[in-house]
Parts: structure tokens; C-alpha cells; sequence
């Protein structure tokens, strides 16, 4: 069977129907920004893939925060749409729906001949029938359960090793011989999942620009009882600056030194959608990430350098953004680099885009007084391209020959045809393959097909052990990584003394290697392990990274190897001693680390005070916190909120009556609040997140209610069957400052 990919590339013809001017937007030189498609035709649109005939597949979401108060969010109005150009004139000029009526829909990937798509809690496969859906296969019923919409799992990415990987989950996927396969991996940023050439992840949080992977995802995955930190986040961003052109709403602009003296916000917020760009179609692209910030309203470009074991990220301009706009519309969410080379931008076009569980009182109120709230109903898709690409002018049909779009330049094309090679199982492609693995082909291409092997279940320990012998650094890493996953090595002695050159080297990178798999390749015993590691350790500065790799690698010689540390006490070691010691400690107590899990949920606290908030105080005091008149008083502004801790502890725990004063003016009730102690289902975390909850939406207090002030506070009522009033709390708050017990604090 042929590859059936036909790419379509997008020229860049001008249109008369285009409506929306750009004037606003300060593009890159040498660069054209241009719309491509915009409402009516899209609605809040947050991430898209191209499918197999270049079409535009979107995932629209028009139900997160389309008001202030942020109602409405679980209705079933979002959509999947896929968006053609069919004159060819480089711009979308048909709409279909493929899929609505969905909730919360999380991530879009066009894989195994179908679409993967996620509706909270659930994670789909469903065949593509003309353009229509098909039968429909569960993958997952857990992937996103519950929690906030920022933090579930997103961004579903297929990687070179043959797996689905997503943001902010700890789970990946592929599908082996028709069954769903679902595997633990470390949790990866935020919103947005990207990658290099040589399957290196890399993301990002609101708050940090960039990092990523320092090797293959799950390749230090063997140690349950570990928490890998120096090798699965390194922050490639020694700064978040970021520098906008104008001022514009930010969540916590209140606070010192979020704004600078003319009110531009000074570090990223909302930082996401990352993009490393893999191709060279663009000469001031190679080796650069691009980052969305849509709280300024514009995408960050970085320029990526390597130093040894150690990559490094750094702003292209120090001055301002690479693509900004004075549009306090423009919402870049995702980005994505396009089969044509060119870089495809979803830009939500919304005035809200901070979630009602985060949304201070103050950003609250410079929404509305901007009528940020009105920009909504709204999106675009734009397209960002440069006359120095490539691919402009260039047509693609890869039904011809897969096996030449597998060596392509453009890695679009390499990844679609080592996918459906792989997925279709062409066994027919093995000999071609096996022949290309003896070949200088490049590093790159080699990878390639070292897994397009790897998933048609071809390769032998021959062609594996025959690569080890490459120059090839990240090649040399990948090999070991799929020989140490075997159960059984034949050829102990061949893989010995290639180990053995190898060590004698004494270059970081092959350390790296041996480091991370000496151990799981069974070639030492705890002896020879022991002595290679500290030769390994002593000539490297990196320790940390090495000494990680090591300790996720040597889960099962452990014990032996603390032995020997301990036998020889040098200091040198004391580190690796350490590490030896915790890990064995926490398998000790059975307590794998938390991202081995299958119920994980990746949500902050603040999240869970918001539910808490909605189900045990809205009723009264209102979702927006403005109250309700003779029930409940104000929350919003309420200088009883940023009182002291204590009172406002008191009074949520044992409850309060009679006339209240709030900033100055007193309320009259005609009933009493009804306090949360004896409530059984909330405990002291509940009700400090309640309150910070409370703090964050309606307030600018600090976050300094802890769950010991709770607990003490719990011992402090006002009375059987009473709840405080003006005066007595104001005593009980003069009996807690008499008995110091807060103090300290």
C-alpha cells in the first residue's frame, strides 16, 4: 500500500474577503503575518493539527470564562472543526464540524489513521469516515479527571520513540496491535508540549519561559522510589522577562514588582505554547523556541545554544518581543509549525483568559473597567511566514515513496511517515530499513530509523550492538536505551568491551550514556559497578545529573552499592551516598514517587478551594462574592476579609450573627451564618483553601491562613449552639492575643 499523505502547501495570496486589519502588530522583519481564518467561522479556538491532506483540524472551546463570573463552563458548546482552503488561494474558505457538543475538550492529535481527542475525564480514538466520525474507542477513562481546566492534561504529542505524551500528565500512550498500551511517565508543564530532533521534550509553565528534558522521555524511568529532578526540568531560561508594548491586565499587578514604574508587566504570567523550531527552511528559526504570552499579547522568540551536557535558552531581543500586538484581543495559545515550514498561530481572541479559580478582585475589576469582557465569540488562525523558506514554492506528495518523506528535511513529513509505517505495520519496509541503518545517512535520519525498526518489532541485537559503535552521540544514547529494555543480552561480551571502550574515553557525553544504563544492562556485578561510577562521578562537574541517572538506573543493586560507599567513607561521594539512602528509605516505607499514580491529578489547591467555595458559601455570599441583601454580606473588597487571619477563621469556622459592619457600613441579617466546624466533609486543608480561595477572588490578602491556625482555632467557639457576634469575637480575638499562641507567626 501506498503512504496516503498528499500535503497541500498554502500559497500566500492576498484575498479581498479578509476582514480583520493587522496594523496593530508589530511583525518581524522580513517576515508576512496574515489571517487565515477568523470568526464567524471559529469561536475560541485553543490548539489544531494538520491531517494527512493539509487540512486544518481545530479544537474550539468557547465555554471557558465567556463571562466575568465564568458560568457556563460545563456546557456542551465546544466543537471540532476541520478548516480547507479549497481554491488554493492560502486561505481557509470551508468550515465543517466533525465533532460538538463536547465539554471541555483538552487536546486534539491526528494519529493512527484517526483523531485522538480529549473530553474531560476521558480520552478518545475515533475513526475518520469522509471527513465524518466513526466508530469511537476509550483510551483512557482517567485522563483528565476532575481539577481545573488550566492544569488537566493537554497537548497530546506524538515522539520519535513511538508514544503519545501529553502536558501536565504523568501518563503516555501508543496502540500495538490494535490494543490501547498506557504507561507512567514524569508530569510535564502546563499547556503546550513540543520537541527536538532527537525526542528531547520541552514545555513550560505561566511563570517559567522554557525547559525541557535532558534525554529521552521514561529513559530513567525504572526507579519508582525516585524523583527525578536534574534530568527531567532543566529550566533553559536563566530569566522570565519579558517586555511588552504596552500595559495590559495581569492577575496580580498589585504586587510588588509584577509591574514596572509604567505599569508593563516585567516577568511572564502566562507563558505557553511552546514551539522548538526543527527545521532550517528558515534561516532565524534553526534552533529557536518560539513562546506564547497572551497576557501581553504577543510570542516570545529564543534562541537555544549547548554546552556540553547542558542547553541554554536566551531572548532574541532584550527590548521587546518578537510578535506583539496593541490588541488586547490577541490571545496566542498555540502555536504550531506547519507542513509548508511556516508557523501557524491559535489565536483564542478573547478579552478573559484567566480562569475564575486564579482570578483576582483586582484583575476582576480592570476587566471590567476596560471592557476586556465584551472581546468574546471570537478567533482566529494566523499564519506567520518569511521569504527565505524553502518549502514556499515546493509541492509535496508522499504517496510515491514513504521511505523517502522518512529522510526528509522537512520534519513534518519524517514524522507522518515513520508513524504510519509504524502503525500500519509495513513489514515490507524492514530490509530497506536495514539496509539505511548501515548507511551514513546523519544522525537524525539513523534515529529514525532505529524506531521505525523499534516499532515493527525488527530489530536485533546485531543491528543495535553495530550502532553502538557509531560517533554519534544521541544515537549512542538511544541504542543503549532500547538494549537495556531487553530481557535477555546474547552478545555479553561484544556489548563488554564496547562498555569498556567507552569508559576509557572519558568524554561527558558517553559517561551520560554509560551512567544512565551500566546497571540495567547487566554487565557488572555491584563491584565493578561501584568502581566504574566513581571513576565516572570524579571526572565530570555535573555530578548531580550523573548521580541521578545513576540511582534511577541501579534501582536493583541499591543496597549493595550504600555497602560499599559506606565501607570506603570518602567525602567525594557523600552525595551519591545520599541519594542511595532517601531512595532506599522511601522503598523502605513502600512510598513510590507521587507521579506513579494512576488517579493523579495535577491541580493546585486553589482549584479545590474554588469547588469548595461554590458548593458550601455561593449560595449565600454569591458566586462573584457581591453577597446577597438581608442573607449574606459582601465578600468582594471586604476589609473583613483581609483582617486578620484569625477573624476570619473564626467566623467561617463557628459562624456568625447580628448586624456586621464591612468597610464602614453595617449590615443587618435576617439569619445567621452557620459555621463549617462540624462539617464533616471538610477538614483543616478545606477550609484553608476555602478561604485563600476567597482572598484571591474577592480580596488582595495574603496567602498566610495555614492549617495549624485552623486546627487551633476549631477549640475557640463562642458558645454552645452560638455563633459569634460584632463583640464577641472581638473578645475571643483578645483571649487568642493574651495566650500567645500565634506569636511566632
Amino acid at each position: 500500500m501506498r503512504f496516503p499523505l498528499l500535503i497541500i502547501i498554502f500559497l500566500t495570496a492576498c484575498s479581498s474577503e479578509k476582514k480583520t486589519d493587522l496594523s496593530s502588530y508589530n511583525v518581524p522583519k522580513g517576515k508576512t503575518l496574515e489571517i487565515i481564518a477568523e470568526e464567524p467561522m471559529l469561536n475560541a479556538p485553543v490548539a489544531l493539527d494538520f491531517d494527512e491532506h493539509g487540512r486544518i483540524w481545530v479544537l474550539e472551546m468557547p465555554a471557558y470564562m465567556p463571562n466575568i463570573e465564568g458560568t457556563g463552563e460545563s456546557e456542551a458548546i465546544n466543537a471540532i472543526k476541520i478548516l480547507s482552503d479549497t481554491d488554493n488561494d492560502g486561505l481557509i474558505d470551508s468550515s465543517h464540524t466533525f465533532l460538538d457538543g463536547l465539554v471541555l475538550p483538552r487536546t486534539i492529535c491526528l494519529a493512527y489513521g484517526g483523531l485522538i481527542y480529549a473530553e474531560p475525564p476521558n480520552l478518545w480514538f475515533v475513526e475518520i469516515n469522509e471527513s465524518k466520525p466513526g466508530n469511537r474507542t476509550l483510551i483512557d477513562s482517567t485522563y483528565a479527571v476532575d481539577g481545573n481546566v488550566e492544569h488537566m492534561p493537554n497537548s497530546l504529542t506524538w515522539n520519535m520513540d513511538n508514544w503519545l505524551y501529553s502536558s501536565s500528565s504523568n501518563t503516555r500512550y501508543k496502540r500495538k496491535e490494535g490494543k490501547w498500551l498506557k504507561e507512567f511517565t514524569t508530569p510535564r508543564g502546563q499547556w503546550g508540549l513540543t520537541k527536538d530532533n532527537y525526542g528531547r521534550l520541552i514545555y513550560n509553565t505561566n511563570s517559567l519561559l522554557l525547559a525541557s528534558d535532558q534525554i529521552l522521555p521514561n529513559a530513567l524511568f525504572k526507579n519508582e522510589f525516585l524523583k527525578l529532578q536534574e534530568n527531567n526540568l532543566q529550566i533553559l531560561t536563566e530569566n522570565q522577562d519579558v517586555y511588552p508594548l504596552q500595559a495590559t491586565a495581569v492577575n496580580r499587578g498589585y504586587q510588588a514588582d509584577v509591574l514596572d514604574s509604567l505599569g508593563l508587566l516585567q516577568s511572564a504570567t502566562s507563558a505557553c505554547a511552546p514551539l522548538y523550531c526543527r527545521d532550517k527552511f528558515v534561516d532565524d528559526w534553526q534552533d529557536c523556541a518560539f513562546v506564547a504570552l497572551p497576557e501581553i499579547n504577543s510570542i516570545k522568540k529564543l534562541n537555544l545554544s549547548r554546552n556540553g551536557l547542558s542547553t541554554f535558552a536566551a531572548a532574541s531581543d532584550t527590548t521587546s518581543e518578537y510578535l506583539s500586538a496593541t490588541d488586547e484581543g490577541f490571545r496566542p495559545v498555540h502555536l504550531k509549525m506547519g507542513p509548508d515550514g511556516n508557523m501557524y498561530i491559535v489565536d483564542m481572541h478573547r478579552g478573559i483568559i484567566q480562569h475564575k479559580a486564579y482570578m483576582t478582585s483586582y484583575l476582576r475589576e480592570k476587566i471590567l473597567n476596560t471592557g476586556l469582557d465584551k472581546i468574546r465569540e471570537q478567533g482566529r488562525i494566523l499564519r506567520l511566514s518569511s521569504t527565505d523558506n524553502e518549502l514556499r514554492s515546493l509541492a509535496f506528495n508522499v504517496e510515491d515513496d514513504a521511505m523517502a518523506f522518512l529522510y526528509s528535511k522537512n520534519s513534518f513529513l519524517r514524522d507522518k511517515a515513520q508513524h504510519s509505517i509504524v502503525y500500519q505495520n509495513k513489514k515490507e519496509f524492514i530490509p530497506r530499513l536495514k539496509e539505511n541503518l548501515k548507511k551514513n545517512l546523519g544522525e537524525i535520519n539513523l534515529l529514525h530509523t532505529l524506531w521505525t525498526l523499534e516499532g515493527l518489532d525488527a530489530l536485533t541485537e546485531y543491528d543495535l550492538l553495530d550502532l553502538l559503535a557509531s560517533n554519534y552521540v544521541h544515537l549512542r544514547y538511544h541504542v543503549m536505551h532500547i538494549l537495556s529494555n531487553r530481557k535477555k543480552i546474547v552478545n555479553k561480551k561484544w556489548l563488554l568491551n564496547i562498555v569498556n571502550t567507552f569508559i576509557e574515553r572519558a568524554d561527558p557525553e558517553t559517561d551520560y550514556a554509560i551512567a544512565s544504563h551500566l546497571a540495567s544492562l547487566r554487565l557488572r556485578g555491584p563491584i565493578g559497578l561501584s568502581r566504574d561510577y566513581r571513576r565516572i562521578l570524579l571526572r565530570n562537574d555535573t555530578s548531580r545529573m550523573f548521580i541521578e541517572a545513576i540511582l534511577a538506573d541501579s534501582k536493583d543493586w541499591s543496597p549493595q552499592l550504600l555497602r560499599s560507599l559506606k565501607m570506603r567513607n570518602d567525602s567525594s561521594f557523600h552525595v551519591f551516598q545520599d541519594g542511595l539512602e532517601t531512595m532506599l528509605l522511601r522503598k523502605k516505607r513502600q512510598n513510590p514517587v507521587y507521579y506513579y499514580n494512576e488517579s493523579l491529578r495535577l491541580e493546585d489547591r486553589r482549584t479545590v478551594g474554588m469547588s469548595l467555595y461554590i458548593k458550601h458559601c455561593s449560595s449565600c455570599h454569591g458566586i462573584d462574592g457581591e453577597g446577597k441583601k438581608d442573607i449574606a454580606p459582601p465578600l468582594l473588597d471586604s476589609d473583613f476579609v483581609s483582617d486578620r487571619d484569625e477573624k476570619l477563621i473564626l467566623v467561617t469556622l463557628h459562624g456568625m450573627t447580628g448586624p456586621l459592619t464591612i468597610n464602614g457600613k453595617k449590615f443587618e441579617f435576617n439569619t445567621g451564618m452557620a459555621g463549617l466546624n462540624d462539617n464533616n466533609e471538610l477538614d483543616d486543608a478545606d477550609i484553608k483553601d476555602i478561604l485563600h480561595y476567597v482572598r484571591n477572588a474577592f480580596n488582595s490578602a495574603p496567602y498566610s491562613i495555614t492549617e495549624d491556625k485552623v486546627c487551633h482555632l476549631r477549640n475557640f467557639p463562642p458558645g454552645k449552639n452560638e455563633a459569634f457576634t460584632e463583640e464577641s469575637l472581638e473578645q475571643t480575638l483578645k483571649e487568642i492575643d493574651a495566650l500567645g499562641i500565634f506569636e511566632e507567626e
